[in-house]
């Protein structure tokens, strides 16, 4: 089975690589965490009907292959997100024009990005009832405090730092 799972993930890639990525619902965080959840899911499923109907399958073999496919699912999404231009790379890629056009940087080109991606991101918060606007003033909808706690919990497991609220 392991072989398999390999050649599944050469094929999911390769197909991104020649169609998938030009589809317009696979631009989106959305769009390309189901490309990768979906057939995530299913791959876990097989391995459990193999390990219920098969007596000749090894345990360790099956959670390899849900592993392995997990880290080439979570390594993708990393670097996905990575190349879609978050802020800093916008900040590096006009310093690195300014000085190939023998210019200062233009920091007000930089202050809008960041505004536009901060307005962004807070609809984002707003579409998904994590936050509540009030006359201009943002809180935390039920949602959010949870989201918030469990992001806390985690940060807390790897940074062991806690951040409290009121």
């Amino acid at each position: 089975m392991f072989y398999y799972v390999l050649i599944f993930i050469l094929i999911q890639f390769i197909l991104y690589i020649l169609i998938v990525r030009n589809l317009y619902i696979f631009k989106s965080e959305k769009g390309i965490f189901l490309y990768h959840l979906i057939p995530g899911l299913l791959i876990t499923g097989i391995a459990i009907c193999l390990w219920f109907t098969l007596k000749n399958i090894v345990l360790a073999d099956l959670i390899l292959c849900i592993s392995l496919y997990g880290i080439y699912a979570i390594s993708f999404l990393e670097f996905w997100s990575l190349a879609q231009g978050g802020y800093s790379l916008s900040i590096i890629e006009e310093i690195r024009i300014a000085e190939y056009e023998y210019r200062k940087p233009d920091i007000n080109k930089l202050a809008t990005i960041g505004k536009i991606k901060f307005t962004n991101r807070i609809q984002s918060l707003l579409n998904k009832k994590i936050l509540l606007e009030e006359k201009g003033n943002f809180e935390l909808t039920p949602k959010g405090r949870l989201v918030f706690t469990v992001l806390n919990f985690i940060h807390w497991l790897v940074n062991g730092k806690y951040q409290h609220i009121k």
